[in-house]
């Protein structure tokens, strides 16, 4: 660990965020010796990386949100995600999207009720569009093609018989 150490850059945030990560990687393959010195220290500043911008997303959480909305997106979600308001539902769930996020994990729902909710509370329209069915939101007025009657008071489904 003290080879790996010091063979990184000394900077302010990296050598505070080192002591950190020392207690946090302990199992890591670095401090078992199965990497070299070299991969050791780009390891360690990958693994800085990875905390510097987990801070910055939470700070940045924080900021928007507060300390309540943090903690109350991180209950009901799992995780704090940043995107932009597509459109609110009848029953008050709120869809999100945001391209930067990879395929699949870019468009979701935020729940009004975040202690019952359940996946068959999305409407129809939504499920559509938060499957990537459509590609516009349900917000976007679209015309639906107008049906025509095949047969007047006819007590069948069919307006002829064949066979």
């Amino acid at each position: 660990v003290d080879r790996a150490r010091a063979s990184l850059p000394r900077s302010s945030v990296r050598s505070q965020c080192c002591t950190i990560l020392s207690v946090w990687l302990l199992a890591s393959p670095v401090c078992t010796g199965r990497i070299e010195a070299a991969a050791a220290a780009s390891y360690w500043v990958a693994a800085q990386e990875r905390m510097a911008s987990i801070v910055l997303h939470m700070a940045r959480a924080i900021r928007e949100l507060g300390l309540r909305g943090a903690i109350t997106k991180m209950y009901s979600q799992g995780e704090i995600k940043f995107g932009t308001l597509v459109g609110v539902d009848k029953m008050g769930n709120r869809y999100y999207e945001n391209t930067e996020y990879t395929f699949g994990q870019h468009r979701w729902v935020e729940y009004k009720d975040i202690h019952n909710y359940d996946a068959s509370m999305i409407p129809p329209e939504w499920h559509g569009w938060i499957h990537h069915t459509y590609d516009e939101p349900p917000t976007v007025a679209t015309t639906l093609p107008e049906f025509q009657k095949t047969a007047e008071n006819v007590h069948t489904p069919y307006d002829h018989h064949v066979g």
